[in-house]
């Protein structure tokens, strides 16, 4: 389990479902609990939120070549993912969601390990890990995501993440087979703002509705 890890809402054992929240640089699981968890308004969900050392997942930024960012990011990767095993353990169904550097390391832990028993993925202003020849260049991803749903909200103002990447990272999780809705807004701010909020509490209700359909 991870060294440092926060929870809020509902008790995780047992819970119908729950969501792993990963926050950003220069953050801390306090910017996703009140930018995020006290924004939504899905009942009975309960929160696991890892937490960065020295409140930075990895240095360097997230298109820059995958060795110049070790051995922060296989770290950080294998944080996220002990957070999932953990929250899949305990809860029905589970999300992964992350912002801005945790939007990346979510959209690049589904690029590696593939679904790993969660239920859906939210990727706030993130997108793909890795050093390209351009915004729009595609990643082939040896993962199979088969109707995985998974939420995209970025801004097409955003001064860290450039709206390209973003689509095609989209783009390229559409092709392993995920079932991706991507909005781009006109956010003037790097933040988690009401359509990603939204976008979260959706994808929750779609997650509750297919557990009680296979039930």
């Amino acid at each position: 389990m991870p060294d440092t890890i926060s929870r809020d809402g509902a008790p995780l054992r047992g819970a119908t479902r729950a969501a792993v929240l990963i926050h950003g640089r220069d953050q801390d699981p306090h910017y996703m609990r009140e930018h995020l968890v006290r924004r939504l308004q899905s009942p009975g969900v309960a929160f696991v939120m890892p937490e960065a050392p020295h409140r930075s997942w990895y240095a360097g930024r997230f298109n820059a070549a995958v060795p110049s960012l070790e051995p922060a990011l296989s770290r950080a990767l294998a944080t996220v993912a002990e957070a999932v095993e953990l929250a899949t353990g305990e809860a029905d169904a589970v999300i992964l969601a992350g912002f801005s550097q945790g939007g990346c390391l979510a959209a690049e832990l589904l690029a590696r390990q593939g679904p790993s028993g969660l239920a859906g993925a939210a990727i706030l202003t993130g997108a793909l890990i890795g050093e390209r020849t351009s915004e729009d260049e595609l990643r082939e991803l040896r993962v199979r995501l088969d109707g995985l749903p998974i939420e995209m909200v970025s801004s097409a103002r955003d001064e860290w993440v450039a709206p390209g990447y973003v689509r095609a990272t989209a783009e390229s999780l559409r092709c392993a087979g995920a079932n991706v809705r991507l909005q781009i807004t006109e956010e003037p701010e790097h933040r988690i703002d009401e359509v990603a909020v939204r976008a979260v509490d959706e994808l929750l209700a779609r997650v509750a509705r297919a557990a009680r359909k296979a039930t």
